[in-house]
């Protein structure tokens, strides 16, 4: 029987910390061509390649949350216009604005600032190389990262979306702390008597 209820514990303590309440994520992107230059623009191009700023509204699933998918999209981090072939290398800036969840504190108080390399790649179009790694912003609801993708933007496309993820970093709640330490007290406890009439015997 008490085998059962440890065994109950830590089974609740784990499900309590794996627990998590969806959080709706909206912002807006703005940016700019050029080196050092201040990505506030809601459309701006450059060699033929024009941006367009993008909006997003979701919720995650389970702590992730992809900006950019379905076709088309409806939420996306921007989007790319290809009217006629690129003539030149540029650099892009991206700027990620969250409105919610509130106090999203990131690398530039509020937003992300992230740049990105375009290249002519061999097909007419650009490539846009951007900086992949986790941009770790921290809010009301928690810290999450976000995270965008290369993209190609072919010859002629219009409204190619950038897009990206975002991913919620799982911080146990203080009740399921708490679970977790008396469920492994339960278990050091359990763990203590089986040792006794071992050490009696050896006595």
């Amino acid at each position: 029987m008490r085998r059962l209820v440890l065994g109950l514990v830590a089974a609740t303590a784990l499900a309590g910390a794996s627990a998590a309440s969806a959080t709706v994520y909206i912002g807006s992107t703005t940016g700019c061509f050029g080196a050092a230059c201040s990505p506030t623009l809601t459309t701006t191009s450059a060699g033929g390649l024009v941006f367009h700023q993008g909006t997003f509204n979701q919720a995650d699933s389970d702590g992730f949350l992809s900006i950019g998918s379905g076709m088309p999209p409806t939420d996306t981090f921007g989007t790319f216009d290809l009217t006629f072939p690129f003539t030149s290398p540029q650099l892009f800036t991206l700027l990620i604005s969250f409105t919610n969840p509130a106090g999203a504190v990131g690398a530039d108080h509020f937003s992300s600032t992230i740049t990105g390399s375009v290249s002519i790649n061999g097909s007419g179009g650009v490539t846009v190389n951007f900086d992949n790694t986790d941009h770790l912003f921290n809010s009301s609801t928690g810290p999450f990262f976000v995270t965008l993708n290369d993209i190609d933007v072919s010859n002629g496309a219009l409204g190619t979306p950038i897009t990206g993820h975002i991913t919620a970093v799982a911080v146990p709640e203080p009740a399921a702390w708490g679970m977790m330490l008396l469920g492994f007290a339960g278990i050091g406890m359990t763990l203590r008597r089986r040792r006794r009439p071992a050490l009696a015997q050896l006595a």
